[in-house]
């Protein structure tokens, strides 16, 4: 392993999500919903990796990708009323 590489990527879930706190205050807003959905998406990385020894290599990759989720958000982390009913297109790097 040594040189160029590209490789894609594909990645699917199902989450339920709430009453998480994060740190630096990171998704807020988790401590006080709860989000069930689930997500779709794809990318492609490149990168190059480094020989150092003969057991021993280095990389570094780049990848650009997009995600499309579908959710609900309620009131609170386990029951509560139903508050949005959405979904979101993420694209980034």
């Amino acid at each position: 392993m040594n040189g160029f590489f590209w490789g894609p990527y594909l990645h699917a879930a199902q989450y339920n999500i709430g009453d998480k706190g994060f740190p630096f205050t990171l998704f807020e807003s988790m401590r006080n919903n709860r989000y069930q959905g689930w997500l779709i998406g794809g990318g492609i990385g490149v990168g190059y990796e480094y020989a150092l020894a003969k057991h021993w290599n280095i990389g570094a990759e780049i990848g650009v990708g997009y995600t499309y989720l579908d959710y609900t958000k309620n009131a609170c982390e386990v029951c509560g009323r139903q508050r949005d009913d959405t979904s979101h297109h993420y694209f980034g790097l």
